[in-house]
C-alpha cells in the first residue's frame, strides 16, 4: 500500500469519482481543483494498492466560514475571521473501499494528515457524519483516532471563539474534533 498526497488535477478528478462511489445520492461532493488550493487549503491523501488501484481517500479542507477569506477584498474581511484562518480544518471525506476496511487505512489517512495540518499551523479539525452514514463504526473509528466523538444531538463546540456551523443547520447524527498535535 502507498499513501500518498493528491497533488494533480487528475487525481483529485479520481478522488471525486472514488467519493461519489462511496457516498451514493451525496451531492454535496466536491473535490476542488488543484487552482482552488489557496481558497480551501485542501489536503487529500490516497492510499493505492500495489496495482495502482485508489482503495482509500480522505480530504481535509478550510471550513466554509473561513475559505471564502482570500477573494473579498481585505477591507472587506471580517476581523475574527481573519484571526482565526488557518487555524481550523475540516475532515470532509473519509472513505476505504470495503474489502480493505479493517486493515487500517483509516488510521493511516488520519496518521499522514495530522502533522501536515500541523505544518500549514492549524490547531483544530472537526468533520461530522450524516445520516446516510452507520454512525456506530463511525463513531468507534473516530475515538480510535483520538478524535472527540459526539452523538445524541450534541452540538459542536466554539472554536477559537467561533461557532463553525449556523444555527439553523439540522444538527448532524455525529461531530467529532481534536486538537492537532505533531
Amino acid at each position: 500500500m502507498e499513501i500518498s498526497l493528491a497533488e494533480t488535477d487528475e487525481s483529485r478528478q479520481e478522488a471525486q469519482a472514488f467519493f461519489e462511489q462511496a457516498f451514493p445520492g451525496d451531492s454535496r461532493i466536491a473535490v476542488p481543483s488543484m487552482v482552488m488550493d489557496l481558497m480551501y487549503r485542501t489536503l487529500l491523501v490516497q492510499v493505492r494498492d500495489d496495482e495502482g488501484r485508489l482503495v482509500g481517500a480522505a480530504m481535509s479542507v478550510e471550513p466554509h466560514l473561513t475559505s471564502g477569506l482570500g477573494v473579498l477584498p481585505p477591507e472587506s474581511r471580517p476581523a475574527e475571521l481573519i484571526r482565526v484562518a488557518g487555524k481550523v480544518s475540516e475532515l470532509d471525506r473519509i472513505a476505504v473501499l470495503p474489502e480493505y476496511r479493517g486493515q487500517g487505512l483509516g488510521a493511516q489517512m488520519i496518521a499522514f494528515l495530522e502533522p501536515l495540518l500541523a505544518d500549514r499551523g492549524v490547531q483544530t479539525w472537526f468533520g461530522s457524519g450524516n445520516e446516510r452514514e452507520d454512525v456506530v463504526p463511525l463513531r468507534r473509528f473516530f475515538e480510535r483516532t483520538d478524535f472527540t466523538v459526539l452523538t445524541d444531538g450534541k452540538k459542536l463546540p466554539p472554536f477559537h471563539g467561533l461557532t463553525w456551523y449556523p444555527e439553523t443547520l439540522t444538527n448532524p447524527p455525529l461531530w467529532f474534533w481534536k486538537s492537532v498535535s505533531r
